[in-house]
Formats: C-alpha cells, structure tokens, sequence
C-alpha cells in the first residue's frame, strides 16, 4: 500500500494537469511541495502553503493540548510520556527543532507541554516558513530533469496506469500463492 500511495504521489502532478495550486492548498506536505514546486510560481506556492500548514501544526498543537493530557492519562505509560514534556529542557529542545523543521510530533509534543499558544506560533511560523521554502528550492532545482519524465508519464497515463495495475494484480497472486504454500505445508 505503500508503495502506492508513493507512486500516486509521484503521478499525481503529471495527471492535475494545471491544478497544482490544488494539490498544493489540500496537501501542502513536504513531498507534494517537492513535486509540485517546481511546476509552480515559488511565491505564489508559499503563500499558499505557509498558513496551510501553520493551519495544520495549530490543529495538532490544540488537539494535544484539549484532548492529549486526557488521552494519555487513561494509559500507565502516559505519566511517562507526559513527564518529560513539561521539562523546561524538552521544552527548549522541542521549540528550537520547530525553528527549523516544523512537524507533526513536535507539534504534538509542545501542545502536550507548557508552551503558550502565542509562543508557538511564533516559533512554528518561522520553522514552517523556512522549511517550506527549503522544500521549493529542491523543487525547483529538480524541476528540470523530473519535468521530462513527469510529462512523458502524462502523455502515456493510460499504459502506465494498465501497467501499475498488473503489477499490483502480479503482486497480490504472488502473495496469495506464498500464503497457500505455507499453509498446506
């Protein structure tokens, strides 16, 4: 399943046609902005992407901070998880890897701590904004040598399609037949 979504990922701009924009406003993560970048107006995808994403980290940080503590708490192990996210070290820690990389579990981590709402926009807006233009960089440096594959896999999109699809039926008989095998023996 995997392997999949991957390749749906990786055909999903040579089959949007012009709707990157889209792709980019529903899915800003940091595979679409590398695939779709490149195609793309750089300031035009940042300012799409940037409160998109700042939208999802308050999501997380607010979910964690509203529901997380009660979650954790009805598991032993809670009381271990939550411990260290009220230390002022993880705190530090967790606030200067969202300077630079913001991501789900920091997200998480820091609505599970003290940190002040102000206090984490501030430090994910700024760890959003650099890793999102990071993200269009390598967008746009790779833009040329995948542009050619990407549009020769849109200009041939119903025998790649036939193509995946035998693969994926190939795969699933192979796995049935092993699973057979092992079972009788």
């Amino acid at each position: 399943m995997l392997g999949l979504n991957t390749l749906g990922l990786v055909l999903a701009p040579s089959l949007l046609g012009g709707w990157e924009l889209l792709l980019v406003a529903l899915r800003p993560t940091p595979t679409v902005l590398v695939l779709v970048g490149g195609r793309l107006d750089a300031w035009i995808a940042l300012i799409i992407a940037v409160p998109t994403r700042l939208l999802l980290d308050l999501a997380y940080f607010l979910a964690a901070r509203h529901g997380g503590l009660a979650v954790l708490g009805r598991f032993r192990w809670g009381a271990l998880v939550v411990r260290p996210m009220a230390h002022h070290r993880s705190v530090r820690a967790l606030q200067r890897i969202a300077l630079v990389y913001a991501s789900t579990p920091v997200d998480i981590a820091l609505g599970l701590g003290p940190t002040s709402l102000p206090r984490f926009l501030a430090v994910t807006g700024v760890g959003t904004t650099v890793s999102t233009v990071f993200y269009l960089l390598v967008a746009s440096s790779v833009a040329g040598p995948a542009g050619g594959v990407l549009d020769w896999v849109a200009r041939h999109a119903t025998v790649v399609t036939l193509v995946i699809v035998v693969a994926v039926v190939a795969a699933v008989a192979v796995g049935v037949r092993r699973r057979s095998r092992t079972r009788s023996s």
